[in-house]
């Protein structure tokens, strides 16, 4: 299976050259006297941090993405945690930045595979302060939000998307409550 794969095969199955872990491909490659290491892939259950990764790495390197990422993120960060301030008062906006200081924010802000869920995370937030009035809305902003995650990264961080909105609409929405 060597030979170089097309570009949407390699975007969406990752392919790479074997280097250990795979014995029975490495047999087989053997046994047909293969001199070169088969090129194997690898199908993940969740497809669109690979594939939006892959892409934007045509545009910049590691390093670059990274800080792109940090940046966005940042930015987002800030925003929300302004207009939580408006929307719920300053000592709201100080706890759930105190909340994301325990869910370790700031090295989500880094990792290439943290970074997708955290940015959906705080897209919904902002969303559920801007936009969201009623509980129905908050239902299919969570459920949009909740799909959006399960293409990006199933089981790294899911609960992100769920928590800071939810969070974000409980603390808007505290004087009605009680």
């Amino acid at each position: 299976s060597g030979g170089r794969d097309g570009l949407l095969t390699s975007l969406l199955l990752v392919p790479r050259l074997h280097t250990g872990g795979e014995e029975c491909a490495a047999l087989r490659a053997a046994a047909d006297g293969d001199t070169e290491a088969p090129r194997l892939h690898y199908g993940r259950y969740w497809h669109g941090s690979p594939f939006l990764m892959r892409f934007m790495l045509t545009a910049d390197d590691y390093v670059g993405l990274r800080m792109f990422f940090y940046v966005l993120s940042s930015m987002l960060l800030l925003w929300t945690l302004a207009a939580l301030a408006r929307h719920a008062g300053a000592w709201s906006s100080a706890a759930f930045l105190f909340g994301l200081t325990l869910a370790n924010v700031f090295m989500m802000q880094h990792s290439i595979q943290f970074v997708p869920v955290l940015l959906i995370a705080l897209a919904t937030t902002l969303w559920v302060l801007y936009r969201v009035r009623r509980p129905e809305q908050l239902c299919m902003t969570l459920f949009a939000a909740g799909s959006l995650t399960s293409y990006f990264d199933l089981l790294t961080c899911p609960l992100l998307t769920w928590g800071l909105p939810m969070a974000a609409y409980l603390m808007q929405h505290r004087a009605d409550a009680f």
